[in-house]
């Protein structure tokens, strides 16, 4: 999701502010679950606080600021800092899950209870 929003709809001369959001919340997602090893949240904001950087704490701040005075097609010009900080981290998350070993597990028991119930609808 956050490759297609970041190739497809973030590299115009401008782009929708909503955009940013459709790309940075999976992002964070991905490295909260390389990070922490757990499920990530849902509310951006405990996502964000993996980022300790303050200069992309302040570009997301005004973006959120922006946000809610912005209405819904808002257009604004790319911001290339959180445009590098997008094209690195996806780039950094893609090589780290490439890097996980496979679990492969046995679903035979499940496919036994999945047969059951199918035959008793």
């Amino acid at each position: 999701m956050a490759r297609n929003t970041f190739e497809n709809d973030l590299q115009a001369p401008q782009v929708k502010l909503k955009k940013y959001f459709y790309a940075l919340r999976p992002i964070l997602a991905c490295r909260w679950i390389l990070e922490k090893q757990e499920v990530p949240p849902m509310e951006f904001g405990r996502l964000r606080t993996l980022i300790t950087d303050t200069s992309w704490q302040q570009s997301v701040d005004e973006l959120l600021n922006r946000k809610t005075a912005a209405g819904e097609k808002e257009l604004i010009h790319p911001i290339p800092s959180l445009q590098a900080w997008i094209a690195a981290t996806m780039a950094d998350c893609k090589e780290q899950a490439d890097a996980l070993t496979t679990v492969t597990r046995d679903t035979e028991q499940l496919d036994e209870v999945f047969r059951k119930y199918i035959e008793a609808v």
